[in-house]
């Protein structure tokens, strides 16, 4: 999948030219988080914010809900799952 799809091929970046100071920022806020903070800001405040705010742990957490809700509605869940059927015989190959 790697070899077709080639991600980040196009990124023509130089990392001597980015600017240090953007991670140290990152690195601060890290650091100011508590246990507590960390677990609670992994809740996204509506469903559509996990997507909006960039924040991977908060889509991480909606999409395992979203499959637990599908998986507890049986039957009536299976249309849901149509498109990853297929997904599920183009990766056995």
């Amino acid at each position: 999948m790697v070899n077709v799809l080639k991600p980040g091929a196009g990124f023509n970046i130089d990392p001597k030219t980015l600017d240090s100071n953007i991670s140290h920022v990152y690195a601060q806020k890290a650091h100011a988080l508590s246990t507590v903070d960390f677990l609670l800001n992994i809740i996204p405040t509506t469903f559509l914010d996990a997507f909006v705010s960039g924040d991977l742990l908060q889509v991480l957490l909606v999409a395992i809900l979203t499959a637990f809700a599908i998986a507890f509605m049986g039957e009536r869940g299976r249309p849901m799952l149509g498109p990853s059927n297929t997904s599920r015989t183009s990766f056995s190959v």
